[in-house]
């Protein structure tokens, strides 16, 4: 639990759906994939098995290979392209010229700070939850969230150091697994910083792989509530609750859980829950074709979908864009104005796609009945979350909390 290894598990392709359809060469593809990726060429397994998951883009079992050639690549190689260099402009005087040039130079700067291999992941990872949603691409969620939502929440920046002395021995003992050793320690360094989240953590980690889960659970709960942006010591106390056989109080958990960060884990907890309460689960996932709508065109300078062909009706979603563009701040929260009531730009894309796009439609048909319930925002922002999407998201749960946890309790029934 841990710490959980971001190393996923190799597959074999020759099963379900692509069992049938696999061609000769993309069969052999996907083999040379794995030779190169045993002997740690993985830029040339990546080359290798992409053209197939393009060619298969609903499978996850090939998404998650992917991403596993990805981040393999990013541990091995992915250093900063130019570290501390940076790219400054002189403002000319010209408003509209200024601000436009401002955003080049800030997509410029956040490209040279990014690996190519760390870009790389993340096109991976954001593609892939883009097409599929199973518990193939649940560690790549992971890697998503862990990567490049909870660094915008940094903890542990000024521990003392007698705190770091004790957490360092835990660590000793924990990799030991002298788990009762290790929960003393952790105890201790938190008796010289209290605010030290790593060693909270896993003081209820050292109690939980003990299966002492009755007193790992309140000290998940006591950091959960200590860091509220942070998913891990939530979805940890969800953990401890299910282990305790406490359905009810892990599925109110788990709401809480999703309305921090609605990821492919938290909702299959969502469904245990269900399972195990003798009731029914149903998130109403679709998969999307074609990418999230977003206030700045990165593709110049990050790795974008190389589709450019999708269904027709998809194209009223990303001609809604220009309908509220004006009203959007750059995560695409809409302000005050005379053409929706909706908070964000997600919510008014989709409702400008199913006014004019034709009845009948099947894979549009859930949001047609979420829209009449008056639910297509937590619909859209919460039952198809996707990465693109946090900004938004975040703002609706904080300003709608009340509705959105109504709204992912209703997914339970």
């Amino acid at each position: 639990m841990k710490k959980p290894t971001l190393i996923l598990a190799m597959i074999t392709f020759m099963v379900s759906v692509c069992q049938a359809q696999l061609t000769k060469k993309e069969q052999k593809g996907i083999e040379k994939s794995i030779k190169m990726y045993e002997k740690k060429k993985y830029e040339k397994a990546i080359n290798l098995i992409e053209p197939v998951v393009r060619t298969y883009p609903y499978s996850g079992q090939l998404w998650r290979n992917l991403i596993e050639y990805s981040y393999q690549d990013y541990l091995a190689n992915g250093r900063l392209v130019m570290p501390g260099f940076t790219v400054t402009f002189e403002p000319s005087g010209d408003e509209e010229a200024d601000a436009e040039s401002e955003g080049l130079i800030q997509q410029l700067n956040a490209l040279m700070s990014m690996s190519g291999q760390k870009r790389q992941l993340r096109f991976a990872i954001r593609e892939a939850t883009r097409y599929a949603s199973d518990e193939y691409l649940g560690q790549g969620d992971l890697i998503l969230r862990s990567t490049f939502i909870d660094t915008r929440y940094p903890v542990d920046t000024n521990i003392t150091t007698k705190a770091k002395e004790y957490y360092m021995e835990a660590e000793a003992s924990f990799g030991s697994r002298d788990y009762n050793k290790a929960a003393d320690l952790y105890n201790k360094a938190l008796g010289e910083d209290p605010s030290f989240y790593k060693a909270a953590l896993y003081r209820g980690d050292s109690y939980y792989l003990l299966k002492e889960y009755e007193r790992a659970a309140p000290i998940f709960k006591e950091a959960a509530d200590r860091f509220p942006d942070l998913l891990e010591p939530q979805k940890y106390y969800v953990d401890a609750l299910m282990n305790m056989g406490e359905w009810e109080k892990a599925k109110d958990a788990t709401v809480e859980g999703i309305l921090r960060y609605p990821g492919i884990g938290m909702f299959s907890r969502l469904s245990s829950c269900a399972d195990n309460l003798e009731k029914d689960f149903d998130r109403k996932w679709v998969p999307r074709e074609c990418e999230v709508n977003r206030m700045e065109d990165r593709s110049k300078y990050f790795n974008a979908s190389p589709d450019t062909v999708y269904p027709e009706y998809w194209n009223y979603y990303k001609e809604a864009l220009e309908e509220v563009k004006k009203f959007s701040n750059k995560e695409g929260v809409l302000e005050k104005n005379s053409v929706t009531d909706y908070f964000t730009i997600e919510a008014y894309a989709w409702d400008y796609m199913l006014e004019k796009a034709d009845d009948g439609i099947e894979a549009l048909e859930v949001a047609r009945q979420m829209k009449e319930k008056g639910q297509l925002e937590p619909y859209v922002l919460i039952s198809l979350f996707h990465y693109d999407l946090y900004d938004q998201y975040k703002f609706y749960v904080t300003q709608k909390k009340d509705e959105a946890t109504a709204y992912i309790n209703s997914l339970i029934e």
